[in-house]
């Protein structure tokens, strides 16, 4: 239970782990695992594009981009971590049920803390990095068809 609450209040705050400027960016690359064969060819563009320190809420721009085109919006997120806030969570991974681990993705390297919430239908799994936005590398996987998608950092501009 305690891993779970962790992997909630982590995952809710995960678009705020560092502190955010306007103008950072992330890209993920994603792919689809399960079926025949694996799908991939998937991006996001994330972007800060404002903050409000009065309400700690950032807007952020998306552009989801795949064979068909490209999709954008833009949304709205809390930032209440700071950059001491994640190096806390990194060192003390697994008293919140993680697991310490370095691992590599297009964008390089990194320290992160893996956590892990399963049902009797899904798991996802996480590895939270003191990064834009909280994390380098995210999976989810339908326990009943295995049907899932894998994401992975492809670059970020600051912390």
């Amino acid at each position: 239970m305690k891993s779970l609450i962790s992997f909630l209040i982590f995952f809710a705050t995960s678009a705020a782990f560092a502190w955010p400027h306007v103008g950072q960016s992330r890209r993920m690359a994603t792919s689809f695992f399960g079926s025949e064969e694996t799908v991939s060819g998937f991006e996001t563009l994330e972007t800060v594009v404002g903050i409000n320190d009065q309400t700690d809420v950032m807007q952020i721009s998306t552009v989801m981009i795949d064979q068909h085109g490209t999709n954008s919006y833009t949304n709205e997120s809390p930032y209440k971590q700071t950059v001491s806030a994640v190096q806390t969570v990194l060192s003390k991974c697994s008293g919140h049920g993680g697991t310490s681990q370095t691992i590599t993705v297009p964008a390089g390297t990194f320290k992160t803390c893996k956590l892990i919430n399963k049902s009797d239908t899904s798991k996802s799994e996480i590895w939270y990095a003191a990064v834009l936005f909280g994390y380098v590398k995210f999976r989810f996987t339908n326990l009943q068809n295995g049907l899932g998608h894998e994401s992975n950092l492809i670059s970020h501009s600051g912390n």
